[in-house]
């Protein structure tokens, strides 16, 4: 018995030896947590034997997650739109400088507002006006030369994507090169009422002062202009105003040139007028009696032929034709338009 009790004594100590004595400690690795920083994490691994050593390991990429259904995006702010600027002309001014011989230096100077373009139209022809397109909202333009039209318009017009427009006209102080050698307006209407009211246009040369005959007939009268030989050459010549007319305004018109001489004959001994009626003499009487058709159209004189001082003067053109005013006998300036030495029209221009 008491050596069975000295076995169990024996056997409880060893095994609260066991139980005592410490096990070897296990290092526990640390938990490695990626933490998305733009430098690297250092482990520090101990070693029984070695000092502390770090090791760098990569940072993982961050990754973004799309948005759930649920997420909404802030509102775009509105952007108020800027205040339009009307369409207008803030300004609009003409500088003139006499060239000398009708010829003007023109200098157009304009301000607008809005989006806008820019045209200038200068009335110095009416046929094809000069006009300047697509012109900066602000600027200037220069314009060298003459003028068909007495005091013409300029007009500037501005105008937009929208097709709304604006203008303004200015009347300029640009008088002829020559003046009419008669008293005249400066615009005055070469057209009848009611027609298109076009401005006479200017005097192509100075008036050319000559002796004049003129004669009424039954239904007409012939007026014959001595030619010049100046700078401006004209044969002599004969106009022939009917009083057929084609308007209220305009009647027939022709004009000749005169082929008699002073060596022939200046009348036919064979014609007895009428009572009271004139056979025509010398340059009428020639054209009178040689073309039956005037003949017949303008019939037998009804007065002696008169010589008074004649005037007449050509006028600037835009087509084929010619416009020229004539003086008559007594004091009355006629229009006559058309071909000269030709036919065309004739209308009495001032009483």
């Amino acid at each position: 018995m008491g050596r069975l009790s000295a076995v169990l004594i024996i056997l409880l100590l060893l095994v609260g030896a066991c139980i005592s004595t410490p096990s070897p400690t296990a290092t526990a690795n640390p938990i490695l947590t990626t933490i998305p920083t733009p430098t690297s994490i250092a482990i520090s691994t101990p070693t029984p034997d070695s000092p502390l050593t770090s090791t760098p390991l990569p940072i993982p990429s961050s990754t973004f997650l799309p948005l759930s259904p649920s997420s909404t995006l802030p509102p775009t702010p509105a952007v108020a739109p800027s205040p339009s600027v009307p369409l207008a002309i803030q300004s609009f001014t003409v500088d003139t400088v006499d060239l000398g011989e009708g010829r003007r230096r023109l200098t157009f100077a304009w301000q607008t507002s809005g989006d806008s373009k820019v045209g200038i139209a200068l009335r110095a022809w009416y046929r094809f006006p000069p006009y300047w397109g697509n012109l900066p909202t602000n600027g200037t333009h220069v314009f060298e030369g003459g003028t068909l039209y007495p005091n013409p318009n300029v007009e500037l017009v501005a105008f937009d994507s929208e097709g709304d427009r604006v203008k303004e006209v200015l009347k300029l102080d640009w008088p002829c090169r020559y003046p009419y050698f008669f008293t005249a307006e400066a615009e005055m209407d070469c057209d009848p009422p009611g027609v298109s009211r076009r401005p006479c246009p200017c005097p192509r040369y100075a008036a050319i002062f000559a002796e004049a005959v003129e004669q009424p007939f039954e239904n007409g009268r012939m007026i014959w202009l001595q030619g010049t030989d100046e700078d401006l050459s004209y044969p002599d010549t004969i106009v022939v105003l009917y009083d057929d007319a084609i308007s209220r305004e305009d009647y027939y018109a022709e004009v000749y040139e005169d082929t008699w001489t002073p060596d022939q004959a200046d009348r036919d001994p064979d014609l007895t007028p009428p009572p009271g009626r004139y056979q025509p003499i010398r340059h009428f009487g020639k054209l009178w009696w040689e073309d039956e058709s005037v003949h017949e159209r303008v019939g037998w004189a009804t007065a002696p032929e008169q010589g008074f001082e004649g005037a007449w003067q050509p006028l600037e053109s835009e087509g084929l034709g010619r416009e020229v005013f004539l003086r008559t006998i007594d004091g009355q300036v006629v229009l006559f338009s058309g071909f000269w030495m030709a036919g065309g029209t004739w209308r009495l221009f001032t009483p």
